[in-house]
């Protein structure tokens, strides 16, 4: 049996990629700690009132967790504002391999997938189910849904905190029915954002066959049968343009 730890190593996230994967995740950490500490509703807040009651003991007032929550948002949109300018290519390739659906591969990878999530393979052998999967490129299908709410997630989030940032911190007069408009879509996209957020992270931390893929976003590389097993389509491309070279 081959050993891993010698296995062949294919480059797949440069620095910058690593760097903006990272910064996103704190930034979203901080934003969704602050932002649930924000609500002082017990009747909203599920995650009970002890989050609202340590942030304010900790940073002394409900308007200082508010201002680390903007300006937490208002940094994150800065970021991403300069990494567009200056990585337009790499961000254009992002979209590009994000927005790129095949019906029918992606339909019955999603559902072969899902299956062996919740069934194991062991199982659909005995219930006489394929457990082979269609080949994907460099993201898969779920990669590729979950960039899609996280964009448009991003663009609505942003759009509403940053009516939400100008109203308070710099006009410091809120139109009362833009406000409650404003903070209740800011809120729902948040929420359902979570949601997403909870099936990537377990899909990158916990399932161990997409682990290679949270390691890859620390060291850049993924091992050669990673790549061929589970993105047989750019593992080819991969292969066709080392032959070239």
């Amino acid at each position: 049996m081959q050993d891993n730890t010698q296995e062949r190593q294919i480059h797949r996230h440069d620095n910058a990629a690593i760097f903006m994967h990272w910064f996103n995740t704190v930034c979203w950490m901080v934003l969704f700690i602050t932002g649930m500490g924000l609500i002082f509703d017990p009747h909203v807040n599920y995650l009970g009132m002890w989050l609202p009651d340590f942030l304010v003991s900790v940073f002394g007032s409900g308007k200082t967790v508010a201002q680390i929550h903007m300006y937490t948002g208002v940094g994150w949109a800065l970021v991403f504002f300069v990494f567009f300018l200056f990585r337009f290519k790499m961000y254009a390739h992002f979209v590009r391999e994000v927005m790129s659906i095949n019906p029918a591969r992606d339909f019955t990878w999603m559902v072969r997938k899902n299956l062996q999530l919740l069934l194991g393979k062991n199982l659909l052998k005995k219930l006489g189910l394929s457990t082979e999967i269609p080949p994907q490129p460099f993201y898969n299908v779920g990669q590729k849904l979950f960039a899609h709410q996280t964009l448009v997630s991003g663009m609505l989030l942003f759009i509403t905190g940053l009516y939400m940032f100008v109203a308070v911190e710099i006009l410091a007069n809120p139109n009362p029915e833009f406000w409650v408009w404003a903070r209740a879509i800011h809120f729902l996209i948040a929420g359902l954002f979570l949601a997403g957020l909870l099936v990537h992270f377990y899909m990158a931390a916990i399932s161990s066959e997409e682990r290679p893929a949270l390691k890859s976003m620390f060291t850049g590389e993924v091992s050669e049968s990673y790549a061929k097993h589970h993105h047989k389509l750019w593992y080819q491309e991969v292969k066709d343009e080392t032959k070239k070279e």
